[in-house]
């Protein structure tokens, strides 16, 4: 009798090392894998930082360009202001191509209509619509 408990309790030993061994496996298998995860969330952080570095200083070159330009461009050649590089303008272009959108123009045939760039009508109707959703909040 206690022979036979000696042995059924080795065989429980053994059963439960082997257990342990198989879940031991199955954790390593789990703990590599989210390893891996952590590291493609690093690169991929790393890689998003090096892009939002590289918008900002576009961002920043595009601006100083902007600035240049409407200076320059604020006054034609005998010296007098232009009308068409004022506030007035842009903001007439901008009244017209929502009026057009909200007509149900596409922004293709805006952009051709007010001999404007794709992006540029395009941006105009999505601040808008940021700015119409960013009031009711």
């Amino acid at each position: 009798m206690i022979l036979s408990m000696i042995i059924f309790g080795i065989l429980l030993i053994i059963l439960s090392i082997i257990l342990i061994v198989k879940y031991r496996e199955v954790e390593n298998t789990k703990y590599n894998e989210i390893i891996k995860i952590y590291n493609e969330i690093v690169e991929y952080s790393d890689i998003i930082s090096g892009v939002i570095i590289d918008l900002e200083s576009m961002i920043k070159n595009e601006n100083s360009q902007k600035e240049s330009y409407i200076i320059e461009s604020n006054y034609n050649i005998s010296g007098t202001k232009d009308d068409y590089a004022t506030e007035d303008y842009t903001r007439k272009i901008k009244e017209e191509v929502i009026d057009l959108y909200k007509d149900g123009n596409s922004i293709d045939e805006i952009a051709k209509r007010l001999n404007k760039g794709k992006r540029e009508v395009e941006m105009m109707v999505k601040l808008n619509n940021f700015n119409k959703i960013k009031k009711k909040s």
